[in-house]
């Protein structure tokens, strides 16, 4: 039975793309960044159109320039919002796993995740739900709602990990997704 290797840690950046990838994936979350935005302009639309009702031109012009900037500018700021948000989540829930070796063994049937702590996770392939490719992250998701986070630039011979990956995205029938030109938006 051949074994196949792979020790690397998680920072909080490895920890935050995977909450960041999981929340774009997420149509509901999409459309609450998209309803926020539409609301918020849409206030400052109707206190512009009250003000000009009122002949009061200098507030419709207020809140009609800063409708505009909310229309502009609110995409970045709810980008920043959700990054701070999930990056203060990440700080409080794993902060004490950054920094630790984490030992990667795949089988021919099963992988298992150890860390320093020797805490161990063991999921048979037929487990396996998804496999995400990101531009610098393996994703493995499993039926039970886990993940595994594994980043590419701190794994020896990626080439080899990922042909392992799409063989246990075979074996388990699981969908295997090439996200290379993802990025939180």
């Amino acid at each position: 039975m051949s074994v196949e290797k792979y020790r690397f840690s998680l920072e909080e950046e490895d920890y935050l793309t995977h909450q960041l990838y999981t929340a774009s994936q997420s149509k509901s979350g999409a459309n609450r960044r998209k309803w926020r935005w539409f609301f918020m302009t849409g206030i400052m639309f109707v206190f512009s159109f009250f003000f000009y009702q009122k002949d009061n031109m200098w507030l419709t012009l207020y809140f009609a320039i800063i409708g505009v900037i909310v229309l502009a500018l609110y995409p970045v700021y709810l980008k920043w919002l959700y990054k701070r948000h999930y990056r203060r989540y990440i700080r409080d829930r794993f902060s004490d796993q950054f920094g630790k070796t984490i030992t990667l063994e795949l089988y021919e049937d099963q992988l298992i995740s150890k860390d320093e702590d020797n805490t161990q996770s063991k999921f048979a392939y037929r487990t396996v739900d998804q496999i995400t490719n990101l531009p610098k992250h393996f994703l493995i998701n499993v039926k039970s709602g886990e993940a595994l986070i594994i980043p590419k630039e701190r794994v020896n011979d990626i080439d080899q990990l990922e042909a392992k990956l799409k063989y246990i995205s075979d074996f388990a029938n699981a969908d295997y997704s090439n996200q290379q030109n993802w990025k939180w938006k």
